[in-house]
């Protein structure tokens, strides 16, 4: 689930480098190489200052959150870069530089929170962070190049043959709104909250199943209180024998 929203950010960055250049470069933009090169530096700083701010923002904002705004941010923003015929706006540098500074903001909020999320994921799962450092940071660098590596690929089988910059940049947002929305029902269960400390008899359930998978943990929550599954629920005393005369 995670690993589909880090290829999903880069693929989104990468696919518009290459259709920029052309874009900025023809009417009724008419920008020079160093233009163009000054305008991306710009966005890349405002995506660089948010990720150094991702620090003071955990402080507000939960990285569940923090992942969410970031990624509408993206889908929002990204019909603005054409324009997309559909808003009805005339073509600007001022519009054009507005968009894609917000949107490489948005992509500043979400890539500190992924490996967060992950952890967080794993952590549920009865893992460590120390079990799972190497192959997590392994995952995420191999899932970020493969979204840089699709991105480019596809943007330049599109872009002008097939769509126009202006209606591929909404095709892009309506196709990142889709792809994240099943990840952001999804991750939600992975907020903060109380969770069921697991009774012995759990423990011993869950050792054989998956614990993502394992429903047993249930009867460790009693009267909405955790970490209470090894008490054992009040036993009846004993019935006295017929035999026996009252107070023996």
């Amino acid at each position: 689930l995670m690993l589909s929203c880090m290829f999903l950010l880069w693929f989104n960055v990468m696919f518009l480098e290459p259709t920029f250049e052309p874009a900025l470069a023809a009417a009724p933009y008419l920008l020079s190489t160093t233009t163009i090169g000054l305008v991306l530096s710009a966005a890349t700083l405002g995506m660089v200052v948010t990720m150094a701010a991702s620090g003071l923002l955990s402080q507000y904002l939960d990285p569940y959150t923090q992942h969410t705004i970031g990624f509408l941010l993206i889908a929002a923003t990204l019909p603005f870069l054409g324009p997309s015929t559909h808003l009805h706006l005339p073509p600007s540098l001022g519009l054009f530089v507005g968009a894609i500074t917000v949107t490489y903001v948005g992509v500043g909020l979400v890539a500190p929170t992924q490996s967060v999320l992950c952890l967080r994921i794993l952590s549920r799962a009865g893992l460590t962070q120390h079990e799972v450092a190497s192959a997590l940071a392994s995952a995420n660098v191999t899932f970020n190049m493969l979204g840089s590596l699709c991105g480019p690929l596809v943007s330049g089988a599109l872009v002008p043959k097939v769509l126009p910059f202006k209606d591929v940049t909404a095709l892009l947002g309506g196709f990142t709104i889709v792809w994240y929305l099943p990840s952001l029902y999804l991750l939600g269960r992975y907020r903060p909250g109380p969770r069921p400390k697991p009774c012995g008899a759990c423990i011993a359930c869950c050792s054989f199943v998956n614990s993502c998978c394992c429903p047993c943990c249930k009867c460790c929550q009693r009267d909405g209180r955790e970490g209470e599954g090894e008490e054992m629920a009040p036993v009846a005393p004993p019935k006295r024998a017929p035999w026996l005369k009252k107070g023996e």
